[in-house]
């Protein structure tokens, strides 16, 4: 028989019924009243079977619905309906009394606690007790007998149930009286809390800001359940020039400063910017659960800050600024630590990546600062330092001799550590103490001798000696007065000459790390001191201009974010101008005699050398300069010394054509009359110099040469020398 199925289509089914029941409500009428959108359905066209079955299903539904929703009224009733069903499973004489017991005493315990719980209202408060009384009463009576008798377990069963009645049509009088909108279907209700006020933005000058998104996306993105910093709350955003800042209040005892750094590439996601945009930081206050969060719409970096010279240098701290962070905070360099003594150095990076521009900033701060002596050693023949060989204490531009000058720095260090353990002083309370442990370049009067090894994987892997002496000097150092300054471009121990001591007496100071070619370098350098990953700084701008002095310190008040260097427009005019730092007699006599001979021997491994001026190809040697003087008219130099007075002048003038020749043509002019005393006005009519600085540079060098005597400021006498001696 073909079916119908346009009648399949109208009868009704128990799935209907079921689905009308456990659709979704419509309104208070239909979810109280499932039967009848059940009838509406066809429910009067179901036979008599169907509906009986549909009508226990629902009336099941519908008792186990209300006793969940009553589960205050209703758990006596499930502790005693629980024990009483193990009651009926036991068959023993001696069980199924001391079910029954017990199941009277769970009905009565569980009257006590609605009791407790419900907080019934005043007037059904005495009955509730007269009840809970009554069945402990009760129950007591039965327990006169002992639980192992036989009492009657109908009689028990007749009170639990009569318990759990009493106790639910209490329960309803108590919602019946309750206040409407104080519970809602016997179910506790939790008040809302008070709603937020919502997030303020301001500005740097404390205005309220409007239009920004900064906590939207962070409640979105950041501090959900699902993001990298869930719970997380974002304060005190401020609008700045260049982006905006806040602080990041991470959750007490579930996330630390730490959780909040390893989460600052999905930080930069979820606010669409570059990683090297968000810079996190601790706050002011050392607190381990708050961050200080910064993003940057433009990366500062881009543009170089002019450095303002070696003035800013704090003798009083020994701290002086190198650069600055993205948030144009200073980055702070420490040439000593008072009360302690002078700090070490380990800068790296690779090829054009700034270590050498850094290092002549540094030195310029040395020479300007009357608390510091310089000895640098550059293996590359002071191709990685030129402005600075004339201009430090000590310049060693080849193994050998920076070996002689660590082991000169050595003895010195020494010396100086025996003159200092006996030294005699007054502390604060007028008493006379002996020995000093700390060294403090302003308190004692005694000039640091900082020591700078250039390239130093080129003189450290090669030779154990120079390892020796560098150890040597880097571990005992610093209580006399000496700081290593250590410049390679990856701080490995094989570069360091496999040297562990070595490389943690370095890394333990001043740790800059520019751009470096593998993941490798920034580990090792910062010894995970400081999580940050230099390899993968960028090459150049979007401009294309070098990113050149871009890296990362560990310094004073070091941060996690990148910084950069000043800009030092001339570094020469730093290296040209100034006054060394004078040596005390007693560090000169412990240097020995190759620190008193080390400009004649660099006189000497100059000379045959091909001098080029600055942008002249190397085609043929530079005609000599023009003579100032008719020949034989040098008083006081013999026939033929005229050429060596020139020849002495052109060895201290390495490179002809550059400003420093200025200083050839002035030590001519003056042996012209050793025995008159010029003034700078007339040496430069007769030089055909224009910079009056430049003059005045080179004659204050030349003075420091021994090559011309300075009456007063201005006025300058020639030197006779001999023309067999050659001062570099």
């Amino acid at each position: 028989m073909l079916r119908n199925e346009e009648t399949d289509r109208q009868r009704p089914s128990i799935n209907d019924t079921l689905a009308a029941f456990h659709a979704p409500s419509q309104g208070t009428a239909a979810r109280r009243q499932p039967l009848a959108a059940a009838e509406h359905s066809g429910w009067r066209a179901l036979p008599l079977p169907m509906k009986a079955a549909a009508g226990l299903v629902v009336g099941t539904w519908t008792a186990a619905r209300w006793s969940v929703q009553q589960w205050r009224a209703t758990l006596p009733m499930y502790a005693s309906g629980a024990v009483w069903g193990a009651a009926v499973l036991g068959h023993g004489e001696h069980v199924s009394p001391g079910l029954a017991v017990a199941g009277a005493a769970a009905s009565a315990l569980g009257g006590g606690w609605w009791v407790r719980t419900a907080a019934p209202p005043r007037r059904l408060l005495g009955g509730a007790v007269v009840l809970w009384a009554g069945t402990w009463t009760w129950l007591g009576v039965a327990l006169a007998d002992g639980p192992t008798e036989r009492p009657l377990p109908a009689l028990f069963a007749i009170g639990a149930v009569g318990t759990v009645g009493t106790f639910g049509w209490l329960e309803a009088r108590r919602r019946a009286l309750t206040p409407q909108g104080e519970e809602d279907d016997g179910v506790e209700v939790v008040q809302d809390e008070p709603a937020k006020a919502p997030p303020v933005v301001v500005d740097q000058d404390g205005n309220p800001v409007t239009g920004g998104d900064q906590h939207q996306v962070w409640e979105e993105f950041v501090s959900n359940p699902g993001g990298p910093l869930p719970g997380a709350e974002l304060v005190e955003v401020t609008v700045t020039a260049n982006g905006w800042s806040g602080v990041i209040l991470l959750p007490r005892g579930r996330a630390s400063l730490a959780t909040a750094h390893a989460a600052a590439d999905r930080i930069a996601s979820a606010y669409d910017v570059p990683e090297v945009s968000v810079s996190i930081d601790s706050t002011s206050s050392g607190s381990s659960r708050r961050a200080q969060l910064s993003i940057f719409e433009h990366d500062p970096l881009a543009t170089s800050q002019p450095w303002d010279g070696p003035g800013l240098l704090d003798p009083a701290t020994g701290i002086a600024p190198i650069g600055t962070y993205q948030d144009l905070l200073p980055t702070r360099y420490r040439m000593w630590r008072p009360g302690s003594g002078p700090v070490h150095d380990l800068i790296s990076g690779t090829t054009d990546s700034g270590k050498s521009s850094l290092v002549s900033m540094l030195l310029a701060y040395e020479r300007h600062s009357q608390h510091m002596l310089s000895f640098v050693g550059d293996p590359q023949g002071g191709q990685s330092l030129p402005d600075w060989q004339d201009e430090v204490h000590w310049f060693a531009d080849d193994p050998d001799e920076i070996l002689g000058m660590m082991q000169a720095a050595v003895a010195l260090m020494y010396d100086r550590s025996r003159r200092l353990a006996t030294l005699e002083w007054y502390d604060q309370h007028g008493r006379v103490r002996r020995g000093v442990s700390a060294f403090d370049p302003v308190t004692l009067g005694m000039p640091i001798f900082s020591t700078t090894i250039e390239e130093a994987h080129k003189v450290l892997k090669i030779n154990s000696e120079m390892v020796r002496a560098t150890e040597e000097f880097g571990a005992m150092s610093r209580k006399c007065g000496g700081r290593l300054r250590v410049v390679t471009p990856v701080p490995t121990l094989d570069t360091m000459g496999h040297s562990t001591l070595l490389r943690e007496m370095v890394a333990s100071g001043n740790v800059i790390v520019f751009r470096t070619g593998g993941p490798s370098s920034g580990q090792a350098a910062f010894n995970g001191t400081l999580p940050v990953q230099p390899h993968l700084l960028k090459k150049e701008w979007p401009d294309g201009s070098s990113t050149a002095g871009l890296g990362f310190a560990h310094v004073p008040g070091a941060r996690r974010g990148a910084f950069r260097t000043f800009q030092v427009e001339d570094p020469y005019h730093w290296a040209s101008t100034g006054h060394l730092t004078e040596i005390q007699a007693e560090d000169e006599l412990a240097l020995g005699e190759m620190f008193g001979t080390w400009r004649e021997r660099r006189a000497d491994r100059r000379l045959g050398r091909v001098r080029v001026p600055v942008n002249v190809q190397l085609t043929k040697p530079p005609a000599a300069p023009p003579v100032l003087v008719p020949a034989g008219t040098v008083p006081g130099v013999p026939a033929g010394g005229e050429e060596a007075a020139r020849a002495e002048a052109a060895l201290i003038t390495p490179k002809a054509g550059l400003r420093s020749s200025a200083r050839a043509d002035l030590l001519a002019a003056l042996r012209t009359d050793v025995d008159r005393v010029w003034t700078n006005a007339e040496l430069m009519e007769m030089t055909g110099l224009t910079n009056a600085k430049t003059v005045s540079s080179a004659l204050t060098r030349l003075a420091d040469d021994k090559l011309v005597i300075k009456h007063g400021t201005g006025q300058w006498q020639g030197v006779a020398r001999s023309p067999e001696f050659a001062m570099a």
